[in-house]
């Protein structure tokens, strides 16, 4: 009888794909986790911005953002009332859409001379359909602080 002294190709073959199976399981799971927590520090970063233009545009009303922004930071678009700032990828607002990663939307709702009832902001990628905060209600309606 003749002993043993190894493996045969269909072993090594079978372990082959049992490593790479179990390889490929533990790479997927890190690299989701890695990027759901990219995206939880996105949103809590701008989540961090709409609560300070919440406490701006209630200390300030309409020009909120001319004391929140710098000069040349923002869009303001008196026909449609909508505020536009771009956010470059380390969160610093842009002057340009050239560099931006990010943009907020501010849209004002029953605007009048003296003041707005409610402002929604929605921040979402520049070149993509990916939303960060698809909709902050502020002002009389419904509380300041609602998710879509």
């Amino acid at each position: 009888m003749m002993k043993k002294r190894g493996m045969t190709l269909i072993e090594v073959i079978v372990a082959s794909v049992i490593f790479l199976i179990t390889f490929g399981v533990v790479l997927t799971t890190y690299l989701l986790s890695v990027k759901g927590e990219e995206r939880q520090r996105e949103y809590m970063h701008f989540e961090t911005i709409c609560y300070e233009i919440d406490s701006f545009s209630s200390k300030y009303y309409q020009k909120w953002y001319e004391s929140y922004y710098e000069s040349g930071e923002y869009l303001f678009n008196e026909v449609d009332k909508t505020l536009m700032v771009y956010y470059s990828s380390n969160y610093e607002p842009s002057s340009n859409s050239d560099n931006a990663k990010y943009i907020l939307t501010a849209i004002y709702d029953n605007f009048d001379d003296d003041d707005y009832t409610e402002m929604k902001l929605f921040v979402k990628e520049v070149n993509s359909e990916r939303y960060i905060i698809k909709e902050l209600v502020y002002g009389d309606k419904g509380g300041r602080y609602n998710h879509a």
